[in-house]
């Protein structure tokens, strides 16, 4: 069955009108004429006079869509890009960021070319924190070619997370050659760049994309793994196997066989069975004397004395019900992060349940404990039904995290689990949820301030104000006005998971200091 994929397919302009063609056109044309010159010359394509006519034709349809349309007048789009380019300049010049942005916008509605260098002119050459301003036009307005080619020019050491971004967008575009654009950035340098090249694979829903990092398909990850790109790029290739061909992919060879299977089958040469890997789904029996059970997203295992006893003592549902509450857990947390992080493309999680003999040997508290184990494996104390769905939901998110980015420090790390799942779509840090909290003294202390001390692994005694303190400050810069607060939220993890401190990454990404960003936070939960 052929793509139903659209060669080239623009978004929208700010403007609504349809964006005009780039300079990759011009430079589409003197590559193919250089080509056809070197055909002649080797005499390999047509005679002398044949030759002018085919390039005359090729220089009539190349150039011609670079005129403007019949319902404009001449000269209209390049007089209106020229005069919003020079507003753009004068509100860079005062440094005015919503002056900036409303500048940005009419560039962008004027002509895309000049959007678009508008847009690297500031990435390139402006301070830090307006770099989210543009790389938040570029995914608005630009196409799959704009982004890939805004991708490559940036620089791989100084401009990392906004390639990152960049690349990945390029999975939501409808364009014909989206793959083809995405092979490039699969040898690239930073190895997150890949990841997000093969995360945006997966977002296109082509099995056929699969062939294009089958050869570097990894084992998946063992307990020795360490948390770094590394891990990342191997859990990206993992879980875009699992999106793409709804099987679990433990080796390389899990995966040829399946992709010869999946060809011999569209050439009529054999079954259209899957052999390869393992099929995901759901199972409605119990669990088995191990008490090993199976969803879409996990792996899971009771490990508990009395199955039965613990089933009822947390409250659970019958198997099914249990079953799917786990999955519709994961599905809510995956949906919240999608702002943040994309779609979510994850292995399996081996998801163990635990009473609390096991969760102690685990080196967890008594109550309501959770966290990894290892890569790809957590443990939650099942203890209460309503706490265990909780619980799923925020690992779900510190899976998507480690399968983006290195190790990001505790507090934003629970942080960003916390407000993914709790504030999806609005704070939840409004009126009284705020006063009844007790976190008074701590916010005119300064909540950026105090809780960037939370450092440390997972433990029994951990104050919960500290979770509560994370989630506020990460709900303030996703709902305090920021713009483009999502991508700027990402590229602040980017920076923090290649060890930049508090300080510096969040002055880069929002230009205000600490001292800044917790009188704007005491603003912010007064204002309500």
């Amino acid at each position: 069955m052929g793509s139903t994929r659209r060669r080239s397919t623009r978004r929208s302009s700010p403007g609504g009108r349809p964006a005009p063609p780039r300079r990759g056109v011009e430079l589409m044309f003197r590559r193919k004429s250089a080509c056809l010159r070197r055909c002649s010359a080797q005499r390999y394509c047509m005679k002398r006079t044949s030759t002018a006519v085919v390039l005359g034709a090729l220089l009539i349809a190349l150039v011609a869509p670079l005129a403007a349309p019949a319902n404009q007048q001449r000269g209209r789009v390049p007089t209106a890009a020229r005069e919003a380019q020079a507003e753009f300049t004068r509100a860079v010049r005062t440094g005015d960021e919503v002056a900036i942005a409303e500048a940005l916008r009419g560039v962008w509605e004027a002509d895309t070319n000049s959007g678009a260098q508008a847009s690297l002119h500031l990435i390139q050459r402006g301070r830090p924190h307006m770099s989210p301003m543009a790389v938040g036009a570029l995914l608005r307005w630009g196409d799959a070619e704009l982004l890939s080619a805004s991708a490559a020019e940036l620089n791989a050491a100084r401009n990392r997370d906004e390639r990152r971004l960049l690349v990945r967008a390029i999975g939501s575009t409808e364009d014909i050659d989206a793959l083809e654009r995405l092979r490039p950035f699969l040898r690239d340098s930073d190895e997150l760049v890949q990841a997000a090249a093969i995360a945006a694979i997966a977002d296109l829903g082509e099995p056929e994309g699969l062939t294009l990092f089958a050869d570097r398909y990894p084992m998946r990850p063992t307990e020795q793994a360490q948390r770094n790109d590394r891990l990342a790029l191997e859990l990206t290739m993992h879980g875009a196997a699992l999106t793409l061909t709804g099987r679990a992919m433990h080796t390389q060879d899990d995966l040829r066989t399946w992709m010869r299977e999946r060809e011999d089958g569209a050439r009529g040469r054999g079954a259209t069975r899957r052999s390869g890997g393992v099929e995901r789904g759901f199972n409605d029996l119990p669990p088995d004397r191990d008490g090993r059970f199976t969803t879409p997203s996990f792996d899971g295992r009771f490990m508990v004395g009395d199955l039965d006893r613990t089933i009822r003592d947390a409250g659970a549902p019958g198997w099914r019900e249990l079953y799917r509450g786990l999955e519709d857990a994961a599905k809510s947390a995956k949906s919240g992060a999608e702002g943040v992080f994309g779609k979510a493309h994850l292995p399996a999680l081996e998801l163990r349940l635990a009473d609390e003999r096991m969760v102690a040997a685990a080196g967890g508290g008594p109550r309501g404990f959770y966290g990894f184990r290892r890569p790809g494996q957590v443990i939650i104390h099942f203890d209460n039904w309503e706490r265990v769905r909780a619980s799923v939901a925020n690992l779900t998110i510190h899976s998507i995290e480690m399968a983006s980015l290195g190790p990001i420090p505790r507090w934003l790390s629970e942080g960003v689990a916390e407000s993914l799942t709790r504030s999806a779509q609005r704070s939840e840090w409004v009126g009284p949820k705020y006063a009844g909290a007790g976190l008074t003294d701590d916010v005119q202390r300064g909540a950026f301030s105090t809780v960037r001390q939370w450092t440390g692994d997972v433990g029994s005694n951990e104050d919960p104000k500290l979770y509560q303190l994370a989630h506020l400050a990460v709900d303030y810069l996703r709902y305090g006005g920021f713009s483009d607060a999502n991508v700027r939220l990402s590229m602040l993890l980017g920076r923090m998971s290649r060890g930049e401190s508090e300080a510096t990454a969040l002055q880069a990404v929002y230009g205000l200091s600490m001292r800044e960003l917790d009188a704007g936070l005491r603003e912010w939960v007064s204002s309500d």
